[in-house]
């Protein structure tokens, strides 16, 4: 994975404000989880760790997999990161095997470089949850994670690039920010984002979200109730730190996230 300078910058800085108590990690996420990555390239580790500190986890990078086995049967760890082709005696998939054979219940995902449709079935016949190749975009192991931790319940979190949506908690971060959305925000992020990528009609909107009528969008923009107001708002939260502005508007074909 392919990490900037910038992000890099970014992840320190962020770090070093948190150790000083002037930003608080743990408001992100409450009871903090655990991650392990087994990955012997720095900076697709660092990549990994950068994401995956993001959700709210504690990572841990063991850079040669000598400790995998260990760490894993700790039962500490909600999640793993495998990368397959280790340059060691063990591959990932014998890592995988091993943990598995001493009863590890962890969701692990294996990660490696473009290989066949046979290589990734043995991984899986090895017992990871899932594989991914890379470079992994980030929205997609964001996605990938959320449904091996939480099992196949596929509805209980969104995700859209850096925007997370927990439904059953009604709760959503940006990032490493906590969004905090009006109840009707909320539901119109909901909806934009289970169709992400697609137009959603304004009048569909406005039935979906008992809006008032197209006739009454002439009342004054702070008119409470009506679609472009909710638009305004939802936009305004979303991008309060200045952002980009993931809401798109083409008529007549309506509103979508992208």
């Amino acid at each position: 994975m392919k990490i900037y300078p910038l992000v890099r910058q970014f992840a320190r800085a962020y770090q070093t404000l948190a150790n000083y108590g002037i930003c608080r990690r743990n408001d992100i996420i409450r009871n903090m989880r655990k991650a392990l990555i087994v990955e012997d390239d720095p900076d697709s580790a660092e990549g990994f760790k950068i994401i995956l500190t993001r959700m709210g986890f504690e990572c841990v990078v063991d850079p040669i997999g000598d400790m995998a086995i260990k760490y894993l049967s700790s039962g500490e760890f909600d999640i793993a990161i495998m990368d397959i082709v280790l340059k060691t005696r063990m591959t990932g998939s014998d890592i995988i095997h091993a943990a598995r054979e001493l009863g590890v219940k962890t969701p692990i995902i294996g990660v490696s470089d473009k290989r066949g449709p046979a290589d990734r079935a043995k991984d899986l016949r090895a017992g990871a949850t899932d594989h991914m190749e890379k470079p992994c975009h980030p929205a997609e192991l964001r996605e990938r994670v959320l449904k091996a931790v939480n099992g196949q319940d596929t509805d209980t979190y969104l995700v859209s690039d850096d925007i997370i949506l927990d439904v059953k908690t009604r709760t959503a971060r940006r990032g490493d920010r906590v969004l905090k959305l009006r109840r009707l925000s909320f539901d119109l992020l909901t909806v934009l984002m289970r169709a992400k990528g697609d137009f959603i009609p304004s009048a569909r909107l406005r039935d979906t979200l008992g809006l008032m009528p197209k006739c009454e969008e002439t009342a004054p923009l702070d008119k409470n109730g009506s679609l472009r107001m909710a638009i305004l708002r939802l936009r305004e939260e979303l991008t309060s730190n200045g952002e980009r502005d993931p809401i798109h508007h083409e008529k007549p074909k309506g509103y979508a996230l992208f």
